[in-house]
């Protein structure tokens, strides 16, 4: 199961500890995610669709994924697999947290990342990051390695 991120940290509720810092997949809360366009937008559609204001990093996730896989058809110009995918082991594109592109030598997404402390709150969002950190994506992937086993 999923064991960070705002979904586990949500379900403590009142007994969250103080200064647990954990993966914020989608902060859209704070700078420079706040000011960001795409999530702007994704939060006014996922309140239009809802009519809840407080979305949890999952959309943000399952979002990604569709929006990647429509960025590389609009650039293939066609839905078919083979020019899809390469495509979109050529892609770049703004995404709800920032630049997102996909890297070709092993495909693994490429984005900021965001990590912060949360706080409980007895009213909405009962969920709030109180300080976050940005971490640039590249400096946590592994090299990649391709044609070799993956060993952890």
């Amino acid at each position: 199961g999923e064991v960070r991120g705002d979904v586990p940290l949500q379900a403590l509720g009142k007994d969250l500890p103080a200064n647990v810092w954990s993966v914020a997949f989608w902060p859209y809360e704070l700078e420079p995610v706040k000011s960001n366009k795409v999530s702007q937008k994704l939060l006014a559609e996922y309140a239009a669709m809802t009519g809840k204001k407080f979305p949890n990093g999952h959309v943000f996730r399952g979002e990604l994924g569709i929006r990647a896989l429509l960025e590389s058809i609009k650039k293939a110009k066609s839905a078919d697999v083979e020019p899809v995918i390469a495509a979109m082991e050529e892609l770049s594109f703004e995404s709800a947290i920032g630049p997102y592109s996909v890297r070709k030598a092993d495909h693994a997404g490429v984005g900021p990342m965001y990590v912060g402390t949360y706080q409980h709150a007895t009213e909405e969002p009962t969920l709030r990051l109180k300080e976050m950190r940005t971490i640039p994506g590249l400096s946590v992937l592994e090299t990649p390695s391709p044609g070799k086993e993956y060993v952890m």
